[in-house]
């Protein structure tokens, strides 16, 4: 059975690579326009999918105080990378500073996703009905899934 860690787990190292790759880039063999339009849609898809899914967690569980704390610090990590990429967006495209934000973000992203590994997931198996948290995986992917096709959707529309 995969469980939500393991969907998180695959966007963190996704987005990981891709931002190690622009923080790297330094030749034009690397499509770095469209590497950063990948990392802005999979971001946005990752963080509400997340934050829709462990919302509604909270709402149907009522679990223990942990599990708010936990949730709350995801939220703050994500709002904080969602600073950083909106930086990041800013910058020439190749130059020092966007390789800069770019390892920048990859940083909160790293100590993010190792974060969620070692605390929430364990708590939320610890804390969570086993049908509740049969459901989690299911319902990020599902809500990952809608948001990136709306988001590519849109992305087509506009070129």
């Amino acid at each position: 059975m995969l469980e939500l860690g393991s969907f998180v787990r695959q966007d963190h190292d996704d987005l990981h690579y891709m931002l190690r790759v622009l923080g790297d880039a330094t030749t034009a063999d690397t499509p770095v326009a469209e590497l950063l339009e990948r990392v802005r849609t999979r971001f946005e898809a990752h963080t509400e999918a997340e934050t829709m899914t462990l919302g509604a967690m909270l709402e149907q569980s009522r679990p223990p105080p942990t599990l708010y704390f936990l949730v709350s610090q995801v939220i703050a990590a994500h709002l904080a990378q969602e600073a950083a990429l909106a930086q990041l967006l800013r910058q020439q495209l190749g130059t020092t500073g966007f390789r800069d934000r770019a390892r920048y973000l990859r940083q909160l992203v790293a100590h993010h996703g190792e974060h969620e590994a070692a605390c929430l997931h364990p708590a939320l198996t610890d804390h969570l009905p086993r049908e509740i948290y049969r459901t989690l995986a299911t319902s990020y992917t599902v809500e990952r899934d809608r948001r990136l096709a709306f988001l590519e959707r849109a992305i087509a529309r506009s070129a």
